[in-house]
């Protein structure tokens, strides 16, 4: 489960950067929106994660599953963007 979510919480900032660099036009655009909910959304979890408080596991859940979430939509995203291009060519 922690690789999982490991994994889930790594790829949609890796490919958001990845899109950013490489991609162009609306597709950079697209890429990049899960680091609008990425960063603040972290910046809530560590902010959180660091008093002793009985919210703290469900942050950590609320965290889980908006980063599978992004994940989703990055996958989703990524399939897009490749059949387009393919069809292009």
């Amino acid at each position: 489960m922690a690789l999982c979510l490991g994994a889930d919480l790594l790829f949609p900032p890796c490919l958001a950067i990845y899109g950013l660099i490489y991609w162009r036009g609306g597709w950079r655009i697209a890429a990049a929106a899960p680091l609008l909910v990425t960063i603040p959304g972290l910046a809530v979890f560590l902010h959180t994660r660091r008093g002793e408080r009985p919210a703290d596991s469900v942050t950590v859940l609320l965290f889980a599953v908006v980063a599978l979430l992004l994940c989703t939509y990055s996958v989703v995203v990524l399939i897009v963007y490749r059949r387009r291009k393919s069809a292009q060519k």
